[in-house]
């Protein structure tokens, strides 16, 4: 199952995961035998680039920090409170 997820902090994830029993310590990537969690962060707004590359106005970045979990069985995401599903509004996936 693929999941892809906002959340408000690293940390309030991890509490989140807490709750259905994973405990693990996050940088940016997490593998075991079940679950591969890659940490996104922080995903911009689309920005217009002038014919020399440059970026046109101020880069602004879609609400919260992203995560992205590929686990061999479904996890209950009903007992996040800090982390919501946003699939299908990612900018892509991970695991194709």
């Amino acid at each position: 199952m693929d999941y892809y997820l906002r959340t408000t902090s690293k940390e309030a994830f991890i509490q989140d995961l807490q709750k259905l029993g994973i405990e693990i310590e996050l940088d940016n990537y997490y593998q075991d035998e079940n679950l591969i969690i890659d940490w996104i962060g922080l995903i911009p707004n689309p920005v217009e680039v002038d014919s020399e590359g440059n970026v046109i106005g101020e880069i602004t970045y879609k609400d919260g920090q992203h995560v992205n979990i590929r686990s061999k069985q479904e996890l209950d995401v009903s007992l996040f409170e800090n982390t919501v599903d946003v699939y299908p509004s990612v900018p892509f996936r991970m695991f194709s």
